[in-house]
């Protein structure tokens, strides 16, 4: 083949050149402001209108105060007076008074409130509980300001007419059987630091866990009530029948497993493993009924022995922000678990 009979080359194909694109107008500084504010405003309105549900859905109905003692049992209220406001947690300041009214309604042997953010709020709360006609802080045999391990900006605030026996400054009470022989203490019972959120007190009938155990940390709850369990098996081997009674803000629900998993930190099934061995030694307890605004019951009264006679969550008695109940509960500790209240706390 000659040279004149090969065939051309081939020419290269050249893409065609994308075409322009179009010219898009700048908006003007003017009408960006104007998208800007319109933005801002839909934003606004739907954080107001979302906040407005959420109030007149977590709103309580009005209050009704509890009923009348049933005898002569021992008569507990606990109540968490904080809030679910993350940026003021703690009680507000203008609802000292109604938890006075509240602690002179329920007619109480034992108070204990969580979450006081001061102790100036503590005094206010025993100032209004005097002018609602509950009596001064001499009225009661002791009234004891326990600071907060579990929640370093809170405090406890416990009121008891019968006298405390132990009334430490800080939590600093649980027995465990790990502890040295040295550790003993008053009563001969073992003493040691306990995790944060608990702490203690004695009347001359019974020994009495306050908890406020921590939000976040389902391991950090089940190493409480391990300690807390200890303490039972402790003061049993001593040969001790001495009730115990354990009482707080659990923050814990075992029945509402489904609810409690959306909050952070929780572990539904170590939870409910831990409430139930808490169980084995605390076998007398409250019953299911919320004390929550969430529907979920985090606030519980339960005992070694003997029978709960009533118990009340008192409707109507927080304010918004405040996302806890009272709960009310009259206990016969005279009788062993199992058998019906004796007649002096029918």
């Amino acid at each position: 083949m000659s040279a004149n009979d090969r065939p051309p080359p081939a020419r290269a194909e050249v893409a065609p050149e994308p075409p322009e694109a179009p010219e898009v107008e700048a908006p003007s500084p003017r009408r960006a402001r104007r998208a800007l504010a319109f933005g801002c405003a839909a934003a606004l309105s739907l954080c107001v209108c979302s906040s407005l549900v959420v109030r007149r859905g977590l709103e309580p109905g009005p209050y009704a105060p509890p009923p009348p003692r049933r005898g002569d049992g021992l008569r507990i209220l606990t109540w968490n007076v904080g809030t679910m406001d993350p940026r003021a947690i703690r009680m507000p300041d203008d609802a000292a008074g109604r938890v006075a009214e509240v602690i002179v309604d329920a007619d109480a042997d034992l108070v204990v409130l969580q979450e006081i953010a001061s102790e100036a709020q503590a005094e206010a709360i025993i100032d209004d509980l005097e002018a609602a006609g509950g009596g001064s802080a001499e009225a009661w045999q002791d009234v004891l300001w326990v600071p907060d391990a579990a929640h370093p900006d809170g405090h406890g605030l416990v009121l008891s007419r019968r006298p405390l026996g132990w009334k430490p400054k800080l939590p600093d009470f649980m027995v465990s059987r790990h502890a040295p022989a040295t550790g003993l203490g008053r009563n001969g019972v073992l003493r040691r630091h306990p995790p944060a959120g608990l702490a203690s007190v004695e009347t001359s009938e019974l020994s009495v866990l306050l908890v406020h155990a921590p939000p976040r940390s389902a391991t950090a709850r089940a190493e409480l009530f391990r300690y807390a369990r200890d303490g039972v098996r402790a003061i049993r081997a001593l040969g001790s029948k001495r009730p115990a009674v354990i009482v707080g803000d659990f923050n814990l629900d075992p029945d509402g497993r489904h609810l409690a998993s959306l909050i952070p930190g929780a572990d539904p099934d170590l939870d409910a493993e831990s409430f139930a061995l808490l169980l084995e030694q605390y076998p007398i307890g409250t019953g299911p009924t919320p004390t929550t605004a969430y529907g979920l019951r985090f606030d519980h009264v339960r005992a070694t022995q003997g029978a709960i006679v009533a118990e009340h969550v008192i409707r109507g008695a927080r304010r918004y922000p405040q996302d806890h109940d009272p709960l009310l509960v009259e206990l016969c500790l005279h009788v062993a678990a199992g058998e019906p209240p004796c007649a002096d706390c029918r």
